[in-house]
């Protein structure tokens, strides 16, 4: 975009192009925009897509772990004082 900053204008009067769109952005540079639409730099999403990544897996998978431990080691409780299936015992655990 900085390439190409300078030939971006508006123009004051209004133009319709052959697509029906009605506008005063005016862009003459076209051969030098080519590059940037087929390259885009997205390191910047790479790197903000990693620490989505990495915080996924170092706090919340941790967490949600820990919950599924939980669950299970109260299902087996439960399932020792009163004999029941597993979706029962799921049930009761969802209304406490």
């Amino acid at each position: 975009m900085t390439a190409i900053r300078d030939r971006v204008e508006f123009a004051p009067v209004q133009t319709t192009y052959s697509d029906g769109v009605t506008s005063n952005f005016v862009f003459e540079a076209q051969d030098l925009a080519i590059p940037t639409r087929r390259y885009p730099d997205l390191g910047a999403h790479v790197v903000y897509l990693s620490k989505v990544i990495a915080r996924t897996r170092t706090e919340q998978m941790r967490e949600y772990s820990k919950y599924l431990r939980w669950h299970q080691r109260a299902r087996s409780t439960i399932k020792e004082v009163v004999e029941m299936p597993d979706h029962q015992a799921d049930r009761l655990l969802r209304s406490m």
